[in-house]
């Protein structure tokens, strides 16, 4: 009797299909960051420095210091050859960041700095380093939020910003929609992002015309910048307006300078 072999090719497919099916349905274990503990800090050899990172598998040591929610944490490490004044942030991170800094051994570190929220949602520090010094910076989630794309920098501090001042020019432009365009310039000894909020106001043959204007600008030096203002009670025409300027620039440090400017401008047609 002769037996006939059935199924001798199919079976190993069946098998590796069974197996990729598996493999598939299968849970993939999480993986934390290499830097999710301080004994495994990341070294930050020179500055600048910037690095990113996903921190969603991160997690917190119990032995983790606090800092407005320590959740999701990862280290950095630096230690500089000279003294120098440090500035630090999370800016361009999608989540809410904490960041703060701590000298001595893991097991008795103490704090330097701390922030949550200096920029948005965002962290920035500053502090004074001392060469030879090691200072381990965390990143952690606020409160218990989640983790995400951490983006850290990490720079010798720029000088402090110690003048920024507005100005109006005395001659703007009006367009045939009787929008006033107003133009001028900041002047900022040092970096700083600058937010201009306006007033203009128009009287005329018993009429008057109010408009509010806002403008952002990075601003370094001698800085233009120019806005467009819409008659809220009636259309600009030709003539002069008056304007009123106040500017809030914001240095790369964290501090804030205020100026305001007021003038009268002659609206010409555009």
């Amino acid at each position: 009797m002769m037996f006939r072999k059935l199924g001798t090719r199919a079976l190993p497919a069946a098998v590796a299909a069974t197996l990729a099916a598996a493999l598939m349905t299968a849970p993939v274990a999480a993986v934390a960051p290499t830097n999710d503990d301080v004994d495994d800090a990341t070294v930050i050899a020179a500055l600048p420095y910037t690095n990113s990172q996903d921190t969603t598998e991160a997690t917190a040591d119990p032995d983790d210091p606090e800092c407005v929610g320590d959740d999701h944490s990862v280290w950095y490490s630096f230690t500089p050859t000279d003294d120098l004044e440090v500035l630090a942030d999370t800016l361009g991170s999608d989540y809410d960041t904490t960041l703060s800094v701590y000298t001595g051994p893991v097991d008795a570190l103490v704090q330097v700095a701390c922030n949550d929220d200096s920029s948005g949602l965002q962290s920035r520090v500053l502090f004074n380093a001392e060469a030879g010094v090691r200072y381990l910076f965390m990143i952690g989630s606020f409160g218990s939020g989640p983790g995400g794309a951490l983006v850290l920098n990490v720079d010798e501090a720029p000088p402090p910003l110690q003048m920024a001042e507005i100005h109006v020019r005395k001659v703007g432009q009006i367009d045939a929609a009787g929008v006033a365009i107003i133009r001028g310039r900041v002047i900022c000894l040092g970096e700083a992002t600058v937010s201009i909020l306006g007033t203009v106001r128009q009287r005329r043959a018993g009429t008057v015309a109010v408009s509010t204007f806002a403008k952002v600008v990075e601003c370094e030096g001698n800085t233009r910048w120019r806005a467009k203002a819409i008659g809220e009670t009636a259309r600009f025409k030709p003539g002069r307006i008056r304007v009123i300027a106040a500017a809030t620039a914001v240095g790369v440090r964290g501090e804030t300078i205020r100026d305001r400017a007021a003038r009268w401008v002659r609206l010409q047609q555009d």
